[in-house]
């Protein structure tokens, strides 16, 4: 009956170091699915938060430009034609980037506003001096005031789908940390049951040779 139970250990503790193998081959494509998680994260920060808001301060300064010079010269709509396609360019290029759906709204009302902004321009240009076209003006002005306070709004909405996504970094480098330390303890663990048997079978073999020589 010993043989009996000696297979039913070794059974057992085969089963027990195959348990932990498994686990420790899981733990590491865990591990290697965050590390992907979080290297599309940090990539989707910095093409989808932090150009998208290089491109909102670039279009922001280009409306302040163009509202102070129609300030300082006292005609609105003296924008040349490079300066339009520069801000159409950084239009295009932001509109590439990933957009939530609050975003797209802002966006989509961003587009409307430079589109009035360009015929006020035009239109402005025909009716110099400004001084007979104060309505004109005014309107051009709360124009530039608009689309700088939706620029204002679309760089908000940056710092905090930032925050977001610098949160789930987090989270992703607390639960790698959490799966490193299991993996390291099962290893740990698996080390010291084969030393174990190792050493039980080297202590059963000098009993067997025993045997042999006695019969």
């Amino acid at each position: 009956m010993k043989w009996v139970f000696q297979i039913k250990h070794k059974l057992r503790a085969g089963l027990l170091l195959l348990v932990i193998i498994i686990t420790v081959l899981l733990c590491n494509i865990s591990i290697r699915q965050s590390f992907s998680t979080l290297d599309q994260t940090m990539t989707s920060l910095y093409n989808d938060r932090l150009m998208p808001a290089t491109y909102i301060f670039k279009m922001a300064d280009q409306v302040y430009a163009r509202q102070l010079k129609s300030l300082q010269t006292g005609v609105a709509g003296i924008t040349t034609q490079k300066q339009n396609d520069s801000l159409v360019h950084l239009m295009d290029v932001y509109a590439k980037t990933w957009l939530t759906e609050h975003e797209k709204a802002l966006f989509y009302t961003l587009q409307k506003l430079v589109v009035q902004m360009g015929k006020l321009e035009t239109e402005s240009l025909k009716s110099t001096p400004v001084q007979s076209a104060p309505e004109l003006q005014k309107e051009l002005n709360d124009t530039y005031m608009q689309s700088i306070a939706v620029l204002d709004q679309l760089s908000e909405v940056q710092i905090k789908e930032g925050g977001v996504l610098q949160k789930d970094s987090k989270k992703v480098i607390a639960g790698t940390q959490i799966q490193s330390q299991l993996e390291i303890s099962l290893l740990v663990i698996l080390g010291i049951a084969a030393f174990v048997l190792i050493a039980a079978k080297e202590k059963l073999i000098p009993k067997e040779r025993s045997r042999e020589w006695l019969n």
